[in-house]
């Protein structure tokens, strides 16, 4: 118990420093009128969800949009989403205003390269987006005629251009070993195909 108590003594005194380090630097911006990558997000989902002043934004932010661009979308959280999802809406609402123009948006990601949790990123943000943008494509192609739906395509990239064959086998050995489910990975994982067929070493220590 007494360890116990040293314990949650530390962790108080850790809470603490990092609550005052938070709140030091949360008045450092506002003094020097700065605004962090967080705060950029937060403001945009303010913006694009106020009535009205949202709504006029998102109408010009259209007007000059066709295509859509998530790379590294394993490392995008849900608020990221938000907006995406926000700037596509029109996408998927008949042709309007934008005509038959041809309007995409393109995902790429790889759950086994999500590193970055401790900016409060999800991979399963990456999946819940890709089934609901599935959905509304689905949805929204329902009374249109074969030549204008909006297709959705989830195409798996599974050859590797950077590594050689005997670290792309260790990797696949090591998913099979352990699980995808312990490593976080949506659904059963495909094997890696090694575009540059040249000799590697995995030295384990």
């Amino acid at each position: 118990m007494r360890n116990a108590a040293l314990l949650a003594g530390d962790i108080a005194a850790g809470l603490r420093a990092g609550q005052a380090y938070s709140a030091a630097y949360a008045r450092a911006k506002r003094t020097q009128g700065l605004v962090d990558f967080d705060d950029l997000i937060r403001a945009t989902v303010r913006l694009l969800d106020t009535p009205g002043m949202g709504d006029w934004v998102r109408y010009k932010l259209d007007q000059i949009t066709d295509h859509i661009l998530v790379d590294e979308a394993q490392d995008t959280n849900a608020k990221q989403w938000n907006i995406i999802f926000r700037l596509t809406e029109e996408f998927f609402s008949g042709f309007g205003a934008r005509g038959r123009s041809l309007r995409t948006l393109f995902t790429v990601g790889d759950f086994k390269q999500a590193i970055f949790g401790f900016q409060g990123t999800d991979p399963y943000a990456f999946e819940a987006a890709r089934i609901a943008f599935e959905r509304i494509a689905s949805e929204s192609s329902q009374e249109l005629p074969l030549s204008e739906q909006r297709l959705f395509s989830n195409i798996a990239l599974d050859t590797s251009f950077r590594s050689a064959p005997a670290v792309l086998r260790l990797v696949d050995r090591l998913v099979e070993d352990i699980g995808t489910e312990t490593m976080g990975l949506v659904g059963a994982a495909e094997p890696h195909i090694a575009f540059r067929k040249i000799s590697g070493r995995v030295t384990l220590r």
